[in-house]
């Protein structure tokens, strides 16, 4: 088995959309993209930005002084439903 040393890891470049916000999920930073009902006041299922141009979710339960939480609550309002 070979590992990689870190002197020979190139990062790769990558830029979130503008209106990703930054949101941490249990220690996990996600760029949200929106949130949607979770099921109570407090739950969340929050839809994310992926590194390959997917769009992402997880659960979650917050607590509603959490920053990023309405932002992202007022973001969904605004998306088209399907």
């Amino acid at each position: 088995m070979k590992h990689a040393d870190r002197a020979s890891l190139t990062p790769i470049p990558h830029l979130w959309p503008d209106d990703a916000v930054p949101l941490n999920v249990n220690g996990y930073w996600y760029a949200a993209a929106y949130a949607t009902a979770g099921g109570g006041h407090w739950a969340r299922t929050v839809h994310f930005y992926t590194a390959e141009a997917f769009m992402g979710r997880t659960w979650c339960r917050f607590d509603m002084s959490t920053p990023g939480v309405h932002r992202l609550d007022k973001l969904a309002r605004r998306r088209p439903t399907t």
